[in-house]
């Protein structure tokens, strides 16, 4: 800050005053300008996280009475009619019934009192209740009941380099229905599907146009059967 030295030696307190002023005046714009930004910086890293942020494993349409758990142990009733489908979340249908459809052209209906989730793999676990699906042989979707899982049976041929699926059925479908004592039943209307263990071991193969009960104890107790 420039001031005549005359007039700083007339009135040196007031030309102190007006100088320290300057000086606060010129740390507040320096303030601000660094807030500022930190704020941008901040901002910044947010459409970074923002982008990185998972997209909707695939999405829900229903109708009736279908809840989804907003909160642990807190349900909210599902308002829209398309609804997103992230990993981690659990819907139950109680009067309702959903249609979920995914990235792949997959689709599952869930029956009413039913009892679903997204796990972190991408699998759908039930846990009550029965769904009919329709996915591609291709599909990354399976399901998971307890213990087991329950997946397309991929049958791989040789190629160049690269092993690709045998020519065949391009569709898996079939109905998972878990009864009142905790038993499974699973059916293949189209493809074959197999069941795996907590050890990723068969169990069980189901063909095209066949079904198969497993006992409660095999869902949820320890695998050392195999199922025939």
């Amino acid at each position: 800050v420039l001031f005549p030295i005359h007039t700083f030696l007339a009135n040196p307190l007031k030309e102190v005053v007006h100088l320290k002023r300057g000086i606060l005046y010129r740390a507040f714009i320096y303030f601000l300008c660094f807030s500022f930004l930190l704020m941008m910086n901040g901002f910044a890293r947010m459409g970074l996280e923002a982008k990185e942020i998972e997209r909707p494993f695939g999405e829900m349409v229903s109708k009736g009475e279908v809840k989804f758990e907003a909160r642990e142990n807190m349900w909210k009733k599902v308002d829209s009619s398309h609804f997103p489908l992230f990993k981690g979340m659990r819907v139950k249908t109680e009067s309702g019934q959903a249609l979920l459809r995914f990235q792949d052209n997959g689709r599952v209906e869930v029956s009413p009192r039913s009892l679903f989730s997204i796990d972190q793999q991408g699998r759908l676990v039930l846990t009550e209740g029965s769904i009919r699906f329709s996915l591609p042989v291709a599909s990354e979707v399976s399901f998971k009941v307890g213990n087991l899982s329950i997946q397309p049976s991929r049958t791989l041929q040789a190629s160049k380099g690269i092993s690709i699926p045998a020519s065949g059925d391009s569709t898996i479908a079939g109905t998972l229905s878990i009864h009142s004592n905790g038993s499974v039943t699973i059916s293949s209307q189209e493809g074959k599907l197999q069941v795996l263990g907590p050890d990723q071991v068969l169990l069980a193969a189901i063909p095209k146009n066949e079904s198969i009960t497993l006992p409660s104890v095999t869902v949820s107790g320890p695998q050392r059967v195999m199922v025939a």
